[in-house]
């Protein structure tokens, strides 16, 4: 793909999710220039960075990476990246990843705001060390664990290339995972049901 085809296909993934954002309890996100600091969506208020991602690889390591230089840049405490699902527009079904200890913050954040709404959903973290039934490794090599009433698959992704060290990161949908955050304080208040 060519460098401007590119560009284009990344302006197109950020609008779309852009316009979810701002259709979805934050009215102010805006697209973010090239070359600025942070993240690219900006006016989402303090303390939270955004990453939106529309490659035909599925590069989580270098992703993470540029999430956590954003979130250094900004000194913000929660970030996510959000991954266009394939021949989709639907952003409420494009990925929503986060390194596992800020959705796990995210989650307790949202049931102390909002009590006995968010109990249906458990986050476990995954260590190698650790046995259970709920836990599978998929075909490319990754730990996925399934808990409560919403599966929240978990990867290991090595730190590094050779790593011995991993990153614990939660997956789930954009649908999903924008609830929580505005549950935890990011954005428009959630309402209350």
């Amino acid at each position: 793909m060519t460098g401007a085809r590119s560009r284009r296909k990344g302006n197109r993934a950020e609008r779309a999710a852009v316009d979810y954002l701002r259709a979805h309890g934050f009215p102010h996100a805006e697209r973010k220039g090239a070359g600025l600091a942070g993240s690219d969506v900006a006016e989402l208020g303090p303390g939270l960075e955004i990453e939106i991602k529309d490659h035909a690889r599925f590069e989580l390591r270098k992703w993470l990476d540029q999430l956590s230089d954003a979130m250094d840049d900004t000194d913000a405490a929660m970030g996510v990246v959000i991954v266009k699902r394939a021949q989709t527009m639907d952003v409420a079904r494009w990925w929503w990843v986060q390194p596992l200890w800020m959705l796990e913050t995210m989650h307790t954040l949202a049931r102390q705001n909002h009590p006995g709404r968010f109990n249906g959903l458990h986050v476990e973290h995954v260590n190698k060390g650790v046995s259970s039934s709920e836990r599978t490794v998929d075909k490319f090599g990754a730990v996925v664990t399934h808990a409560g009433t919403h599966r929240i698959p978990v990867l290991a992704v090595p730190e590094h290339p050779g790593a011995d060290r991993e990153w614990a990161v939660g997956v789930t949908t954009v649908g999903r995972g924008l609830p929580l955050l505005r549950a935890a304080g990011y954005g428009d208040p959630l309402e209350t049901t």
